[in-house]
C-alpha cells in the first residue's frame, strides 16, 4: 500500500511539473495543415455567445466535438473569440474567429497537421455550412485562399 501511494504522488508530480498549456499544440506534421475553405457568417448583433451556443448544436449535429478559446485584457475585456468544431479522426478542423464589436465571424474550413487517419472534409463542410443557415444565419463565402 505504501508503495501505491507512492507510485500515486510521483505520476502526480510528473502532471503537475508539466501541465498541457492551451495554447500550445503538438504538430505531428506541419506541412499537411491547410486552409481549405473560407466563409464569413453575419451576426444579428455583436452578442458572439448565441454563435458559440449554436455552434455546440452543430457540432452535435454533425457528428464533430466543440471548442472555444476567450482572449481577454487583464480588466476582463474580452479582445478575441475564436470557437472551432473538431472531426472525430481530429483531420478536418472548422475555426470561427470574432472581435468585439464585429457583427461578422469569418470561418475557415482546415486540414489539421496532426497525423492521423485523413477525413474526407467536403461533407463536414457542406453539413455546417446547411446547418449554420438553417440557424437563421447567413453566409458569403470567400475563395480558398
Amino acid at each position: 500500500m505504501r508503495y501505491m501511494i507512492a507510485g500515486m504522488l510521483a505520476v502526480a508530480t510528473v502532471f503537475v511539473a508539466s501541465p498541457l498549456r492551451a495554447d500550445s499544440t503538438y504538430c505531428s506534421d506541419p506541412e499537411r495543415e491547410r486552409t481549405l475553405g473560407r466563409a464569413t457568417v453575419s451576426l444579428p448583433d455583436d452578442n458572439i455567445e448565441r454563435l458559440r451556443t449554436d455552434l455546440r448544436k452543430i457540432a452535435k449535429a454533425i457528428d464533430m466535438s466543440s471548442w472555444s478559446v476567450v482572449a481577454k485584457e487583464g480588466d476582463g475585456t474580452v479582445t478575441s473569440y475564436d470557437i472551432g468544431l473538431q472531426s472525430p479522426e481530429v483531420s478536418v478542423s472548422i475555426e470561427t474567429y470574432w472581435a468585439p464589436n464585429m457583427r461578422h465571424a469569418d470561418i475557415l474550413v482546415k486540414r489539421t497537421c496532426i497525423t492521423d487517419a485523413l477525413e474526407p472534409w467536403e461533407g463536414y463542410w457542406t453539413d455546417f455550412l446547411r446547418e449554420i443557415q438553417a440557424s437563421g444565419y447567413s453566409l458569403e463565402f470567400k475563395s480558398h485562399q
